[in-house]
């Protein structure tokens, strides 16, 4: 057996308040994104179950919000890069995904990386 290797290229936060956003996938807003993770170059959050046909790996993310107007605006796009099974997720109507931010800014990446690291 082989050890697994973290292979996130940045530090990765836990809100410490829920962190809510939205996007579109193929012109579809998918709504109530449930950040868990976050970091420079990316996120790992929640959504509800009916949107996984829409987070398939290698699909472009676009006009990314987040609800929290304290938080540096992020890069609009992004792109999905792992989406848990459906109907076999540890959170019941829900689907664990992570993406990557497309070419997020310097002053974006800072800002991020000033807010402090607990995960």
């Amino acid at each position: 057996m082989t050890d697994l290797q973290d292979v996130r290229r940045f530090r990765r936060m836990r809100p410490t308040r829920p962190l809510l956003s939205r996007f579109q996938v193929h012109g579809e807003w998918i709504q109530g994104v449930e950040i868990v993770s976050l970091g420079a170059g990316g996120f790992g959050a929640w959504v509800e179950e009916h949107y996984a046909d829409l987070l398939a790996p290698g699909n472009r993310i676009h006009r990314f919000v987040w609800d929290d107007p304290g938080l540096p605006a992020p890069p609009e796009d992004g792109a999905v890069v792992f989406c848990a099974l459906r109907n076999q997720s540890a959170r019941e109507g829900y689907v664990m995904f992570g993406a990557e931010f497309t070419h997020p800014s310097a002053e974006f990446m800072r800002a991020i990386e000033n807010l402090g690291v607990v995960a």
